[in-house]
């Protein structure tokens, strides 16, 4: 026996021919389009974004830190701090650095809302 032997495919090739044959099989679906949302546009009623501003409407001369309303709102970190972004791209909440802490922050609401 004089020769060499066959070639086997390496991981490469065999990774790059997987993955063409998955980019052809994935532009041969077509995909149905998004259901609509079923909510209404804003605030959900009983959300942690309604329940911050109506502490934040309760008190309005108040500072509130972010565990404040964590700890009142009973709502985890992450739902009061979106909440909190989300008010304040719309100009309801003011916020400046804590006292304490000034890579901290303080939130209230701003002047100019009221419910």
């Amino acid at each position: 026996m004089t020769g060499t032997p066959p070639r086997l495919p390496s991981m490469l090739d065999m990774f790059l021919s997987a993955a063409a044959s998955a980019a052809a099989a994935k532009a041969d679906v077509e995909r149905p389009p998004w259901p609509a949302n079923p909510f209404k546009k804003g605030v959900r009623e009983g959300s942690a974004t309604d329940k911050v501003h109506a502490i934040l409407v309760a008190q309005q001369r108040r500072w509130f830190e972010h565990c404040e309303l964590m700890h009142l709102t009973g709502h985890s970190r992450g739902a009061i701090t979106w909440a909190l972004k989300y008010l304040g791209e719309r100009g309801k909440v003011r916020s400046i650095p804590s006292a304490r802490h000034p890579q901290w922050r303080r939130y209230r609401l701003n002047g100019e809302d009221h419910g």
